[in-house]
């Protein structure tokens, strides 16, 4: 190994290890402020906190204060220097500060601990302005640029009418808008619905169309949705989803959302830019459950609601005793059929009805429009002619907001009694004294003179004495265990492959850390989350892993909050220096090493 003798390396390390030992000797004084610290409410400030003769991460806990969004991620920048020729260290910490009103904000002393020793950071204020003509611009510009990505993408729930009667079954649609010129790249999650007022079926793959909004070519993917209502009163539903759209990268932005920089995207092709996750919600629908009236509620009414017919029929009109007969009384048309009950039939004397069979003729998820089939068994228990009674069914119809008896017509069975059962049993006759002579038994064993093999018994032979059995059962056994073996393999060695990877990962991790590679640590640190959440989820390529989807299957494995916040934190960083170019920070690495060598020991006891 050839050792570094130049002089300008050897002056370097000798500045290096005189600064770290000035900043050891140096006194600590701390300073705050706001920069610039006066705005306007439309803007955004930094707060400061500047500490001298230290270059070491402090610990402490900023106050809250009402009024101010602070943010909870400082920017950290460490610097060393010759103030009228006597070296200096400090470090600063940024804080984002986005007001919320106007007005004057102080931010109280607060403890602050430095190489374990508790300092106290100064209070400083923060004057918030009214908004100016150019503030007032520049908002007017942002909720056009709102606007136009509204029309480019946007969800809408279409119902047929604004309110729903308590039970009552209602269809919908679900409809996501794309502009022809949004590149989406794929749709993370079907739409989601908030209301817990409301059951629904199950969202399956939609339908895609095509079609034309304000001067606009959209293609529109629609899942349709039948809709319970299941509680009175004033309700809201609205519906999300989560999709991927391909971005430019545009470091220079002041805008915090990509989309808003530019949102009819100029650029058809967009260029080689990332991918970023956008959530669409649907407007705030507000409906009203009614209850069902009281007045003119029948007493075969059970819960079926909507604008349905009915029929009624039987199998057989004639009949013996103890045999069965089968009623079908149908109900078709439109309604709640996923949560309607089945009329009963009691028994009686004459005849005994067993419970019904279920069956459904239409869209099974749905269960809206079609018909449905109750099949009923009834046996007669006497002869003569019986009346089977009518299927009792009433239903409401919201249209008409009244109920309506739709129960089935009586049948009249005839019932025989059926031939009378004779005993087949034959008669027993007297013997007489002087009996017949009786031919002698014939010897049906086998002898030796008859040709073909001997056997010395003629009971059949146990089949597991057969060779053939065991040669049956031996090789079906052999194949399983052939399969049982590569499986094993093939897993162990699916694991061993993961594993070769997290370690080589985590050694990228240290040697980007020992040697101050900031991209590197961040881009091995991403690795290595992935492919032990994708080990612990199975996923065959880990490394494919978004960021919503680590996120999701961390929130399947019921990983605490702060366990997710620390993930998406680390995630963000390593985003940031990755795809925004931020790397010219100066973080301390082996600090972050430190952390998240914790933060994956708690992903692997998830597993």
């Amino acid at each position: 190994m050839t050792r570094i003798t130049h002089p300008l390396y050897c002056l370097l390390s000798f500045l290096l290890a005189g600064f770290s030992a000035i900043g050891q000797q140096q006194s600590i004084r701390i300073e705050a402020n706001f920069s610039p610290s006066a705005i306007t409410l439309s803007r955004q400030t930094t707060y400061k906190v500047t500490i001298h003769g230290s270059q070491q991460s402090p610990s402490g806990s900023l106050p809250a204060i009402a009024g101010l969004g602070i943010s909870g991620n400082p920017r950290v920048f460490r610097a060393a220097s010759f103030i009228n020729g006597v070296p200096s260290v400090r470090l600063e910490l940024s804080f984002a500060v986005k007001p919320e009103r106007q007005g004057n904000f102080t931010i109280p002393p607060w403890n602050l601990s430095v190489q374990g020793t508790p300092h106290q950071v100064p209070a400083t204020t923060l004057r918030v302005l009214p908004p100016n003509q150019e503030d007032v611009l520049r908002s007017q510009a942002r909720q056009k640029q709102e606007s136009d990505l509204r029309q480019a993408l946007f969800l809408e729930v279409n119902l047929s009418r604004k309110y729903l009667f308590e039970g009552e079954t209602t269809l919908g649609s679900i409809d996501l808008y794309i502009w022809e010129r949004l590149p989406i790249t794929r749709l993370v999650q079907l739409p989601q619905k908030n209301g817990d007022a409301f059951s629904q079926s199950k969202i399956n793959r939609p339908l895609e169309k095509r079609t034309s909004r304000n001067g606009k070519n959209y293609t529109v993917y629609s899942w349709p949705v039948a809709l319970t209502a299941a509680m009175e009163g004033m309700h809201e539903l609205f519906y999300k989803m989560t999709v991927r759209v391909r971005v430019q990268n545009n470091r220079n932005s002041s805008s915090g959302n990509p989309f808003l920089q530019d949102p009819f995207f100029r650029d058809p092709f967009f260029g080689f830019g990332r991918e970023e996750a956008m959530s669409v919600t649907s407007e705030k629908l507000k409906l009203e459950v009614k209850s069902l009236p009281m007045e003119g509620r029948l007493n075969s009414f059970r819960g079926a609601i909507g604008t349905i017919s009915t029929n009624s029929a039987t199998d057989s009109e004639r009949v013996t005793v103890g045999d069965p007969v089968r009623i079908t009384f149908t109900v078709t048309g439109k309604g709640n059929f996923g949560v309607m009950p089945a009329p009963e039939i009691d028994s009686s004397e004459k005849i005994k009805v067993g419970p019904p069979a279920f069956s459904f003729e239409g869209d099974e998820n749905l269960r809206y429009e079609g018909t449905q089939r109750f099949d009923y068994v009834v046996t007669p228990l006497r002869p003569g002619q019986i009346e089977i009674p009518a299927v009792p069914f009433a239903y409401f119809d919201p249209t008409l907001e009244r109920y309506v008896d739709a129960s089935g017509n009586s049948h009249i069975l005839r019932v025989d009694a059926g031939e009378t059962w004779v005993d087949p049993s034959p008669p027993e006759f007297a013997f007489s004294e002087k009996q017949e002579e009786i031919e002698p038994a014939r010897n049906l064993f086998q002898t030796e003179s008859e040709p073909s093999e001997w056997r010395k018994s003629l009971t059949p032979e146990p089949i597991f004495r057969s060779t053939a059995f065991w040669y049956a059962q031996i090789a079906p056994l052999f194949c399983f265990c052939g399969i049982l073996g590569w499986r094993i393999r093939k897993r162990s060695s699916s694991r061993d492959s993961s594993a070769k990877r997290f370690a080589k990962l985590r050694n990228e991790m240290k040697r980007a850390a020992r040697f101050n590679d900031t991209l590197g640590f961040f881009r091995a640190t991403r690795g290595a989350i992935r492919e032990k959440v994708g080990a612990m989820s199975g996923q065959e390529k880990p490394e494919t892993l978004g960021r919503d989807e680590v996120v999701a299957i961390l929130l399947q494995r019921k990983a605490s909050e702060e366990l997710i916040s620390e993930i998406n934190e680390v995630l963000e960083t390593a985003d940031a220096h990755e795809f925004a170019g931020d790397a010219s920070s100066n973080l301390p690495l082996l600090d972050w090493q430190v952390r998240i060598k914790r933060l994956l020991k708690n992903i692997r006891s998830l597993a």
